[in-house]
């Protein structure tokens, strides 16, 4: 998995976005998923951690950029487990 999520696509130096995700996981463990904010250490601005194993999960809602424009991705998972991620910048806001 790459720690930069689709910065090469957003404009530099954007303030956040607002996007959907969806996530597959054959395993569920608690707090697993897919986290996705403004630095490999704050990654909290979105977070879709499925609930149920095979089972897509969706989430929506603003991402926060840093200040380059770019935003990471955080996976959490058990062991190869996570078979699907995607996501679909629906808004970019400038700063």
């Amino acid at each position: 998995w790459s720690s930069d999520v689709c910065s090469s696509d957003l404009p530099k130096g954007c303030k956040s976005i607002h996007m959907s995700a969806q996530a597959l996981n054959s395993s569920i463990t608690s707090d697993q998923g897919v986290q996705w904010g403004t630095s490999s250490s704050n990654v909290t601005s979105l977070r879709c951690n499925p609930v149920v194993n095979n089972v897509y999960q969706s989430e929506s809602g603003m991402v926060e950029c840093d200040s380059n424009g770019d935003i990471y991705q955080l996976v959490k998972e058990a062991g190869a487990t996570m078979s699907g991620v995607y996501c679909h910048v629906t808004q970019v806001h400038l700063r």
